[in-house]
């Protein structure tokens, strides 16, 4: 077994509050939170990846990621089109629903907002590990993985993605892949950390373009979901930038109050992922509140459904995906190796 950093479950729990937040309402939230919080997620799950060394354990690591990831998604999406069904009793819909579930991607919308990132994790991690798998140089893997990045950055440019979807985001996987090789690749750096330099250079950095982007000098978006790059440059270095420091305040935190707050947040990333923007449209529809405490009672709503489902073994394996695990295994990674 490899050894568990606490920090990594830190970070997971600092960038799915960020996700919750983002998707609240609050304008500048969204806008600022964009930057970084999907390009973290698959950041991290290029930093946990280890190269299978035969072909056998990387089919049987693919079905496993399938299972862990894929159990839950039609979980949550059968609970929340349940819940839909209930509210509106429209069995009619039912069957659109369905398709759209199977489908994914940009076709997901509404209650399913965030479920096109399931399907694009997951068709990023088994990619990315048949591909460096085949391939045994790592100049050879740099330069497909670049080349990659220049054809997703080619892909937004040319608006084909604005004709049709792609199911699964198979479009997204481009860009996606390539914040999962910078965790790969870069894996002894983030293990180490930063210098006080690195991290003045990178604070400075990101200060810099958030005041040229608030002063309107520069107009900077990033939204993986919609394949919105439009600063090939800012573009991976932004959010590298970003989540290095957060790399680091996360390792800074892990053993504090606060650190540990994160952790349980970060363990139930999957869950609060799925839940957190039915739950948000259930608040605004209900209760008149600043978007900002809507995203804070979501996250702590969902955190508190993924402890009731990890509580109990049939909701572990229907809701958590945890098929294999054990009651050791409560808090297994869906990101990890």
């Amino acid at each position: 077994m490899r050894e568990h950093k606490r920090w990594v479950d830190v970070l997971k729990g600092v960038g799915i509050s960020a996700v919750v937040i983002s998707h609240s309402g609050h304008e500048l939230a969204q806008h600022y939170l964009f930057w970084f919080h999907i390009p973290l997620f698959f950041m991290i799950s290029g930093y946990l990846f280890f190269e299978k060394q035969s072909l056998n354990s990387l089919n049987r690591w693919v079905v496993k990621k399938t299972i862990s990831l894929m159990v839950p998604y039609v979980s949550f999406g059968l609970l929340i089109l349940g819940y839909i069904t209930w509210k509106t009793n429209d069995f009619a819909a039912i069957p659109s629903t369905l398709e759209s579930l199977l489908y994914g991607g940009r076709a997901l919308g509404f209650y399913y907002g965030v479920f096109w990132f399931v399907p694009c994790l997951l068709l990023t991690q088994i990619l990315f590990g048949y591909l460096v798998f085949f391939i045994q140089s790592k100049l050879i893997k740099i330069v497909i993985f670049m080349t990659i990045y220049v054809m997703a950055y080619l892909y937004s440019v040319s608006k084909i993605h604005t004709q049709f979807i792609m199911p699964w985001s198979m479009d997204t996987v481009l860009m996606a892949m390539t914040y999962y090789a910078i965790g790969y690749f870069f894996k002894e750096r983030l293990t180490t950390g930063l210098n006080k330099i690195t991290q003045l250079v990178c604070s400075v950095f990101i200060l810099l373009v958030i005041l040229l982007d608030y002063s309107r000098l520069l107009n900077y978006e990033l939204d993986l979901k919609v394949n919105m790059y439009n600063h090939f440059g800012l573009d991976l270095l932004l959010p590298i930038a970003i989540v290095l420091l957060l790399i680091q305040g996360s390792k800074l935190i892990q053993s504090s109050i606060l650190g540990a707050v994160f952790e349980k947040f970060g363990q139930a990333s999957l869950t609060i992922m799925f839940l957190h923007v039915p739950i948000q449209i259930i608040l605004r529809e209900n209760i008149s509140l600043h978007p900002l405490i809507i995203g804070v009672v979501s996250l702590l709503i969902s955190f508190c459904a993924h402890m009731i489902f990890n509580s109990f073994l049939v909701a572990r394996r229907v809701f958590l995906g945890k098929i294999y695990g054990t009651s050791k295994e409560k808090n297994r990674s869906y990101y990890s190796h």
